[in-house]
């Protein structure tokens, strides 16, 4: 998608310019005003540096537009998600909510694990995104760290941390061979061994 602002008269329609080229509306659809900035999806090449495009939304410059246009760099030093044209908006109040919640419980217990279902997220350096691991692949790694999170998340990992080990050793094998994990994963949902092929 594209932010293209309509400033061309243009015969009896009005078109913009994008890094694509020159920006018609498409013929039957939504007709912009004179300076009327859209956000409008590609419909049709007509040359080498014209084209027809379908409106989508007016642009608000809100999060979802620049979302929708391109995407951003998280800047977890700051806890800014920053776009090209150097406007930021909050991580808290983006998709990467959730990571940048982890960060500050991270920033404080820098040894900690937060343990989610299936997955485990530990800290990685400051200023990057925590890191996730499924949790089998984080069994081999768990070396007595604090783990934070639901106390049955938890629990089920420390219940289950020799099965988990296991899964990663047999996913480490079947990759040495050269076989996807989905083999494995394929071949114990339909009751063989993942035994050497």
């Amino acid at each position: 998608m594209l932010k293209v602002t309509f400033n061309i008269p243009y015969g009896v329609s009005i078109a913009g310019n994008s890094p694509q080229g020159l920006c018609l509306p498409l013929p039957g659809g939504g007709k912009p005003k004179l300076g009327e900035t859209w956000i409008v999806d590609i419909a049709d090449r007509i040359s080498t540096r014209s084209l027809y495009v379908k409106l989508v939304r007016r642009w608000k410059g809100l999060l979802p537009d620049y979302e929708a246009i391109q995407k951003g760099q998280p800047d977890f030093r700051r806890g800014l998600l920053v776009f090209r044209d150097g406007v930021s908006f909050p991580l808290s109040e983006t998709s990467y909510a959730r990571l940048w919640e982890d960060y500050l419980v991270l920033l404080a217990n820098t040894n900690a694990v937060i343990i989610y279902q299936g997955t485990a997220v530990r800290w990685r350096k400051k200023g990057k995104p925590p890191e996730e691991l499924p949790l089998h692949r984080f069994a081999t790694k768990y070396k007595h760290q604090p783990l934070l999170g639901a106390k049955e998340d938890v629990d089920y990992f420390l219940d289950s941390l020799g099965c988990l080990i296991a899964q990663a050793i047999q996913e480490s094998q079947l990759k040495k061979r050269g076989a996807p994990p989905e083999i494995g994963r394929v071949a114990e949902a339909r009751g063989f061994s993942a035994a050497p092929f």
